[in-house]
């Protein structure tokens, strides 16, 4: 959720910014370069995002399993970990 309104708020900064307002206008006011800049910084703050999150996981999986086994999976996360069943099975 995070990540969708900051890319987008990225993004339309880049469609609705005013020059009256920063001195750079955006996409609206014609300004097609601007538009560009927000939308390879969104696209490179992604990429970043998820190779350090990709990484982070690669570090922690070496200590500590980051995935349950498709047997624990199978019967359920609620039952395994907490004892209780959110829902019966059909």
């Amino acid at each position: 959720m995070h990540g969708v309104g900051g890319a987008l708020g990225i993004v339309l900064t880049g469609v609705f910014a005013s020059a009256a307002v920063n001195g750079v206008g955006g996409l609206i006011e014609g300004n097609l370069n601007q538009f560009v800049v927000q939308v390879v910084a969104m696209a490179i703050t992604a990429a970043y995002s998820f190779l350090v999150t990709l990484g982070i996981l690669k570090v922690l999986n070496r200590f500590e399993p980051v995935r349950v086994s498709a047997e624990v999976e199978a019967q359920g996360l609620d039952a395994i970990q907490l004892g209780e069943t959110a829902y019966d099975p059909v």
